[in-house]
């Protein structure tokens, strides 16, 4: 008989200031996978740090320079032991299954393997989202380290190591976006002056020059968006994820025909991306495509089934159309793969936002999974009376 094999020993990390909200339930849901604990504060002055020494097991500080890489390499450094490195956000959680799914695919990962990348769903007050696939889980290797003041990563020492990238099928949950409207646009402006600098350091970073026009729109600045976006696809018109930006910042203006033509653009740079395929299927029903819309979403769903929203956005033609009943299949099926969609905060619902709806990846009429579920229900079971929904010019 072939030996058991080693449970592997995974550290989990976190760098936070003035997390007291989302701190603890982050670091409770490191306690899913992970053998030993780190925190590093970067100049709290709330409890953070009487959160940390309470569910961690270890707690540092290292004053904030403006630098986010230097933050998490200072936690890095503090790693004695370890197979693998788990680091979160401090708003940022794990749930119970998506931890155990993340360890076994860990475990399963060959030796060329530096890391995994993960879906991760960004929640807003209403329910609304959008997504990412982010890489938090990498080997304790003395070359992988932390680039950027901000935006910083560990692939590009992944890539000089010649190691790989993997994935795994676990769900990240980031609730960040929780707060208030104006703790939002406040820490928009400071990612805003940040990403200035990294700037100058490197002019032509077309992801860069992106993001500040995602930033740029979220602010209501839609022209400098734009010009913003311009200047990313000129700095490099082969990377798709500028065109997911361009595609973005476009429907942001109502120019959903320029939105469809900026996703597909960075489809056939990298046929495999069913993110831009979902965006694609976004468009089309916002364009009052519904039928296209549905041959969309299924195809994406067939090629990746773990992306969860997905069904959403097939429930959401169905609503327009009024079959209630293919709705809340689709929308019940997303709640049992994913129960977070059902995350809600109430206070948010009161504040006026109109531009962060821009964000999702639903038409920007998405009202949240709990209102669209009750709606369909209600239809179903008689005790509302069923309407055609229309999503068109909501891009």
């Amino acid at each position: 008989m072939n030996p058991p094999a080693r449970r592997a020993r995974i550290v989990g990390c976190v760098i936070a200031k003035n997390e007291e909200r989302f701190l603890g339930e982050c670091l409770l849901s490191l306690r899913n996978i992970c053998d030993h604990v780190i925190v590093v504060d970067t100049g709290s002055s709330d409890r953070t740090r009487e959160i940390a020494r309470a569910a961690a097991d270890t707690v540092a500080d290292h004053p904030f320079t403006d630098d986010f890489s230097a933050a998490r390499n200072h936690a890095l450094k503090l790693v004695d032991e370890a197979d693998w490195i788990l680091f979160l956000d401090a708003d940022e959680r794990l749930n119970l299954d998506q931890a155990e799914m993340l360890r076994s695919d860990l475990e399963a990962q060959p030796a060329d393997v530096g890391a995994v990348s993960m879906l991760r769903y960004n929640f807003f007050p209403g329910g609304g989202f959008y997504t990412g696939r982010e890489v938090k889980a990498f080997r304790r290797d003395e070359r992988i380290h932390y680039e950027r003041r901000i935006n910083e990563s560990v692939k590009p020492s992944i890539a000089r190591a010649r190691l790989q990238i993997g994935a795994s099928g676990a769900i990240l949950t980031h609730v960040g976006h929780m707060r208030s409207r104006a703790e939002r646009d406040a820490k928009a402006l400071r990612y805003m002056s940040l990403m200035q600098a990294q700037l100058e350091a490197q002019p032509d970073d077309a992801v860069l020059l992106g993001y500040i026009g995602l930033n740029m729109r979220i602010l209501g600045r839609f022209g400098e968006a734009v010009e913003w976006s311009e200047k990313s696809i000129c700095a490099d018109d082969t990377n798709p994820t500028v065109w997911f930006f361009r595609g973005h910042v476009m429907r942001s203006v109502g120019r959903t025909q320029d939105a469809l033509a900026a996703y597909s653009t960075g489809l056939k740079l990298k046929p495999t991306d069913t993110a831009l395929a979902n965006m694609i299927g976004v468009c089309q029903t916002a364009a009052g495509e519904l039928e296209s819309a549905d041959a969309t979403f299924a195809a994406v769903q067939r090629d990746d089934p773990g992306l969860a929203h997905v069904g959403i956005n097939r429930g959401l033609v169905a609503q327009a159309v009024g079959n209630h009943e293919q709705a809340n299949r689709h929308f019940e099926r997303a709640v049992t793969q994913y129960p977070d969609f059902l995350i809600e905060e109430p206070v948010g619902r009161l504040e006026a936002d109109p531009l962060h709806c821009l964000y999702f990846e639903t038409v920007t009429g998405y009202a949240g999974l709990a209102h669209h579920l009750a709606y369909s229900r209600g239809c179903v079971e008689g005790w509302l009376k069923p309407e055609r929904a229309s999503y068109r010019g909501r891009g």
